[in-house]
């Protein structure tokens, strides 16, 4: 997971992994409908096997839910050949390894509401309230696929790269699963963001410190925060500025268009 405010070098952090992951032939899933993830249009839409824009709720339930699916394949597939992890798979047997990129999560979660109160049963909130419920189970779906993803995914070689503004584990709960996602998680926090409920009470003072201090040294603090690892180690991290967008496309020329998934079988019924 990263965290951070506009302007904290949140988008550095996590380009840079999506395009090494390119570069390393892992095939790229790109998902935010709440902005759109304009940041990775440019160069990331033609090279992902899906790109879900603003907007897309049912596209973003049906492509998390294809990832499950493909977890369940890969788990299948370890289990048959007697293996614990991707990598100890022949060569001509190892599936692709899959970063998906979930940015704005906070806000998407933030797209559950409450239903009107419809005493006098009017059939236009009646429609609206069934619109709501519908997005509210279509998130909480693919907040629990998520889940099982972070936690079983390693070793079949499927990784995750939450953006958030900030996310706590309370903002987890509204899924089935959701503080045991956010466990599984390395978290890096950028600038000076409150650590409060984000890193563990046990490693917050210490955390706090190194945040004072890496403000204190030259008051810049863009693309720098406090990461904590699944395991509860603190690092300092710095990232670095990774060029335009023409310079990002330059480093990926060698990198061709992506064949699209297909996901419809797992599109959650139109709710009108």
């Amino acid at each position: 997971m990263v965290a951070g405010k506009s302007g904290s070098g949140k988008y550095y952090a996590m380009v840079t992994p999506a395009i090494e992951a390119l570069l390393y032939g892992y095939d790229l899933i790109v998902i935010d409908p709440s902005k759109g993830a304009s940041d990775f249009k440019p160069w990331g839409e033609s090279r992902s096997i899906a790109f879900i824009g603003q907007g897309n709720y049912r596209q973003t339930e049906a492509c998390v839910l294809w990832v499950e699916a493909e977890l369940d394949r890969r788990v299948k597939l370890l289990a048959k050949t007697g293996c614990t992890h991707i990598d100890d798979l022949p060569e001509a047997d190892r599936p692709k390894r899959i970063l998906l990129v979930f940015d704005e999560f906070e806000s998407y979660l933030k797209g559950i509401m409450k239903p009107t109160a419809n005493p006098a049963d009017d059939q236009e909130i009646a429609k609206l309230n069934r619109r709501i419920n519908s997005r509210n189970a279509s998130i909480r779906r693919t907040g629990g696929a998520l889940s099982r993803i972070a936690i079983q995914g390693r070793t079949t070689g499927i990784s995750i790269l939450i953006g958030a503004h900030r996310l706590t584990s309370r903002d987890c709960d509204v899924f089935p699963g959701g503080r045991a996602f956010y466990k599984t998680v390395g978290k890096l926090v950028l600038g000076a963001e409150s650590l409060a409920d984000v890193v563990c009470m046990m490693n917050l003072s210490e955390a706090h410190r190194l945040q004072k201090d890496y403000e204190i040294n030259d008051g810049k603090t863009i693309g720098r925060g406090i990461y904590e690892s699944a395991e509860g180690m603190l690092s300092v991290v710095q990232t670095w500025w990774p060029g335009t967008s023409d310079d990002i496309s330059d480093v990926l020329s060698g990198v061709q268009s992506a064949e699209k998934i297909n996901f419809d079988e797992y599109l959650p019924p139109e709710v009108k």
